[in-house]
C-alpha cells in the first residue's frame, strides 16, 4: 500500500511539471508520425488543435507587449509538428479504412462544406474551391506578409541595438534611471531582438506547414483513388464520393488552426510597441477623431438614397454612425473642459506660492574662467587648435563611455591671478 501511494505521489508530482507534460506532448507527436491512431483519439486531437489556435490567437489580442509571449516562435514550430502529425494519422486512417472511415470531426467538416451544392458533384466542387481559397489566403497574403514584417523587424532590431544600449548608458550616467532600471532596460532591449530574431526564422514554419498541407491533400485524392478503385475496387462515384469528401473535410480540419496561427503570428509582428493590448490601442486611435464618425454616417445616408441600394441597412449604418460622433464629441468637451480646469486650478497655486525666480538666473553646467595673460591663447591663432580639443574630448567620451558632457563654456576673469585658471560646475570652483 505504502509503494502504491508513493507511486500515486511520483505520478502526481510529475503532470505537475510543466516541462515534463510538454516532454509528453513531444514524444506522443513524434509517435504520432509512425504509430496509427484510433478514430476517437484522432477526433480528440483534432479537437486540441482548434483549441490551441484559438488560445493562441486570444492570447496575442492581449498582449501589451511582443516580448510578453517571447515563447511564441517555439510554440509555431510546435503546433505546426502536431498538425503534421494529426494530417499523417489522418491520412493513413481515410487511405485504409475508404468509406467505413468514422473520423466524425472529418465527416462534419466535410458534409457541411459539401452540403452547400445542388448535387453532390456542385458541392464537392465547391468544398474544394473552398479549401484552395483558405490555402492561397493563409499562404500568399498571411505567410508571405508575415515573414516581410518579420525579416523587416529583425534587421531594424539588431541595427537598433547599439544605439539603444547607448541611451541607456546616457541615461543611467545622468542619473534619469537607477542601475536596475538600466539592467532591466537592456535585459528588454536584448529579448527584443532575439524575439524577432527568432520570429525571422520561425515564419518558414508557416509556409512550410500550408505546403506541406497542400501535398497532404493531393495524396489523399490521388492516393484514394488508387487504393480505392485499383484495390478495393470500388466504384468511381463511390470513390469520388467517400476520398474527395473525407479530403475537403480533413483538409478544413488542418487548415483552420494553422490559419488561426498564421494569423497570430501576423498580429503579433506588425503590432506597434504600444504598452496596451491591440484591441485597447484600436479602439482609443479609432475614436480619437469624432469626425470620422460624422462622415462616414454621412457616406452611409448618401449611398442609401442610390436604387437598388439596401436603404434600410445603409439608413441604420449611417445613423449609428452620427449617433456614435456624437457621443465621442460630448466625451471631447468633458476632457477639454477638465483640461481647462486643471490649468486654471494651477495657475491660482502659483500665483499663492512665493515667486519662482531661478528661470531668471543663468547657471553653465561647465565654465572655464582664464586669467588676462591667457587669454591671447583663446583670441589668437591657436583658439582653433583649443576648441577643437576640447570638442574632441567631449566626442571621444560620447563615443567610447556613452557620457554626454555640456558644452564648456570660456570667459576671462579679472578676479584671479593673471596666468591662473578656474573650472567650475553650475558655478562652483572645483
Amino acid at each position: 500500500m505504502a509503494d502504491s501511494a508513493d507511486i500515486k505521489k511520483n505520478l502526481g508530482e510529475t503532470f505537475r511539471d510543466p516541462t515534463m507534460v510538454f516532454s509528453i506532448i513531444i514524444i506522443i507527436t513524434i509517435l504520432m508520425l509512425i504509430l496509427p491512431v484510433p478514430t476517437f483519439m484522432l477526433d480528440f486531437l483534432m479537437s486540441l488543435s482548434i483549441l490551441s489556435g484559438i488560445m493562441i490567437l486570444l492570447t496575442v489580442s492581449y498582449l501589451k507587449t511582443t516580448t510578453d509571449f517571447s515563447v511564441f516562435p517555439t510554440l509555431l514550430l510546435v503546433t505546426t509538428i502536431f498538425r503534421i502529425a494529426i494530417n499523417v494519422s489522418s491520412t493513413r486512417l481515410i487511405l485504409s479504412k475508404g468509406p467505413d472511415f468514422d473520423g466524425k470531426l472529418v465527416r462534419a467538416f466535410g458534409s457541411f462544406v459539401v452540403g452547400g451544392g445542388d448535387n453532390g458533384v456542385t458541392g464537392m466542387v465547391i468544398g474544394v474551391i473552398i479549401f484552395v481559397i483558405l490555402v492561397i489566403v493563409q499562404f500568399i497574403i498571411i505567410s508571405k506578409g508575415a515573414t516581410r514584417i518579420s525579416e523587416v523587424a529583425a534587421r531594424f532590431s539588431l541595427d537598433g541595438m547599439p544605439n539603444k544600449f547607448m541611451a541607456i548608458e546616457m541615461d543611467q550616467n545622468s542619473g534619469a534611471i537607477t542601475e536596475s532600471d538600466a539592467i532591466k532596460k537592456r535585459e528588454q532591449v536584448w529579448a527584443e531582438s532575439s524575439f524577432y530574431g527568432s520570429m525571422d526564422g520561425a515564419s518558414k514554419f508557416v509556409q512550410g506547414d500550408v505546403i506541406v498541407g497542400i501535398i497532404i491533400t493531393i495524396v489523399n485524392i490521388v492516393g484514394g483513388f488508387i487504393v480505392g478503385m485499383g484495390l478495393r475496387g470500388e466504384p468511381l462515384e463511390s470513390a469520388v464520393d467517400s476520398y474527395v469528401v473525407l479530403t475537403v473535410g480533413d483538409g478544413l480540419v488542418s487548415q483552420i488552426p494553422s490559419l488561426l496561427i498564421s494569423f497570430a503570428s501576423g498580429l503579433l509582428v506588425s503590432r506597434s510597441q504600444a504598452k496596451e493590448s491591440i484591441g485597447t490601442t484600436l479602439w482609443n486611435q479609432l475614436t480619437s477623431q469624432h469626425k470620422i464618425f460624422y462622415i462616414s454616417g454621412g457616406a452611409m445616408l448618401v449611398m442609401a438614397l442610390f436604387p437598388g441600394f439596401p436603404h434600410l441597412i445603409l439608413i441604420i449604418l449611417g445613423g449609428v454612425m452620427i449617433f456614435a460622433g456624437t457621443s465621442l464629441r460630448k466625451v471631447e468637451i468633458v476632457n477639454e473642459e477638465k483640461i481647462e480646469q486643471s490649468v486654471k486650478d494651477k495657475a491660482k497655486d502659483e500665483k499663492k506660492g512665493p515667486e519662482d525666480v531661478t528661470s531668471l538666473l543663468k547657471v553653465d553646467p561647465l565654465t572655464l574662467h582664464i586669467g588676462y595673460e591667457l587669454i591671447p591663447l583663446i583670441n589668437n591663432s591657436t583658439s582653433s587648435d583649443i576648441l577643437n580639443a576640447i570638442a574632441g574630448i567631449r566626442r571621444n567620451l560620447a563615443i567610447e563611455y556613452g557620457v554626454i558632457v555640456p558644452p564648456i563654456r570660456i570667459q576671462d576673469n579679472i578676479r584671479i591671478d593673471p596666468g591662473e585658471y578656474v573650472f567650475k560646475i553650475r558655478g562652483q570652483e572645483i
